[in-house]
């Protein structure tokens, strides 16, 4: 007995070692160490990405995304025009590329973890939460999406708030950014791009 008691102490002593001596890699951006690795090829100023619309209230509508400078932190700032109830015109938006994540801002330079929104190299099964409500989950990658604009590959991207009941399904390509969403209060699918 006595030693199955210091069998166990022991055991509890290394296990508690070995999680305090563990620590975790951060990925998480931040202002001092920020690197443009080129993944996110649709951000380009210039660029204009245009999608067929609905939501609840909004049938057959557009909504235009269009990237308009770069500020010297190589953020590029973006209009949202059009669109319906849950997404209108929306000026100076701001988008960037940092590290191995897209982080997304929408009234300053992005540059904290707590901007981050997509990792920039996804896998099927990959999770991640934004803020404390938004949860994603690769479901697959390489799929094949046909919109009015082409053929794409991208992730599919389940998303879903902490507390609702519906799951709604993103389309996304570190090429081309949004392609499709199929939501239950909206959905839109890439009408047209200038690029």
């Amino acid at each position: 007995m006595k030693y199955l008691k210091q069998s166990i102490a022991i055991l509890c002593f290394l296990s508690i070692i070995s999680f305090v001596a563990c620590k975790k890699e951060d990925k998480s951006p931040s202002s001092e160490s920020c690197t443009n690795n080129g993944y996110l090829k649709f951000l380009k100023v210039g660029h204009k990405l245009t999608y067929n619309y609905s939501d609840i209230s909004t049938d057959d509508s557009l909504l235009t995304m269009e990237i308009t400078s770069i500020t010297s932190g190589d953020a590029y700032k973006y209009d949202l025009t059009g669109g319906g109830t849950f997404t209108g015109t929306y000026k100076n938006r701001y988008i960037k590329e940092c590290n191995d994540w897209m982080l997304v801002n929408v009234s300053t330079d992005p540059t904290s973890a707590s901007d981050k929104t997509y990792p920039t190299a996804r896998k099927t099964g990959d999770k991640w939460t934004v803020g404390t409500t938004n949860n994603y989950l690769v479901v697959a990658t390489g799929v094949s999406i046909t919109t009015d604009a082409g053929i794409f590959i991208c992730d599919k991207i389940a998303y879903n708030q902490t507390g609702a009941f519906n799951t709604d399904t993103i389309y996304y390509s570190n090429d081309i950014g949004w392609v499709k969403y199929d939501g239950w209060l909206m959905e839109y699918s890439l009408k047209s791009k200038n690029f």
